[in-house]
């Protein structure tokens, strides 16, 4: 190669460092689904066995009502299952079990977790709450929408119909 040749050769190659160096890879979290619910029994106590989805595997955050209106009532968990706050995911999906507790007789407030307390109005001073179902053939015939937000705050909602639900006696992992 001849000393021009490898001049303009070595400026190209430095240009094209240059301009290579300024571009960024932004990487965007995508936000959680629920790819599955089911309703089930286990020891007399009505449960949700619900999937959750996220593609980078983040800690997700629910909270169910039962209905799909803003003055639907909420969903309170029981002191069995996994509860609504740092549930885990992965990108083909983690099963989880959310015992439909009870209303309590005084609440503290609704079973929202704080990620989700801003997407939810007046949250505080209205706290409906959905009596859980004695058998499951009397679950109630509306939809339950869930909200849920990963750590990085990536929020979604869906209304998950009742015919949609696969129902079964048992709960099964």
């Amino acid at each position: 190669m001849n000393h021009r040749k490898l001049t303009v050769y070595i400026l190209i190659l430095g240009f094209t460092a240059i301009s290579c160096a300024d571009e960024r890879v932004v990487v965007v979290n995508s936000a959680p689904r629920i790819i599955q619910v089911q309703t089930c029994y286990d020891d007399s106590r009505p449960k949700l066995r619900i999937v959750i989805r996220d593609l980078e595997s983040d800690p997700v955050d629910i909270s169910l009502r039962l209905g799909d209106q803003s003055q639907s009532p909420w969903i309170f968990p029981g002191n069995d299952g996994v509860g609504l706050v740092g549930l885990a995911s992965s990108p083909a999906g983690t099963a989880h079990f959310i015992e439909w507790g009870p209303c309590p007789e005084s609440p503290s407030g609704c079973p929202l977790p704080a990620v989700l307390r801003a997407t939810e109005p007046a949250f505080e001073s209205q706290c409906p709450c959905a009596e859980p179902p004695t058998e499951l053939e009397h679950f109630p015939a509306e939809p339950i929408t869930l909200s849920f937000a990963d750590k990085e705050n990536q929020f979604d909602s869906q209304t998950v119909d009742r015919s949609n639900f696969s129902a079964e006696t048992t709960c099964t992992p």
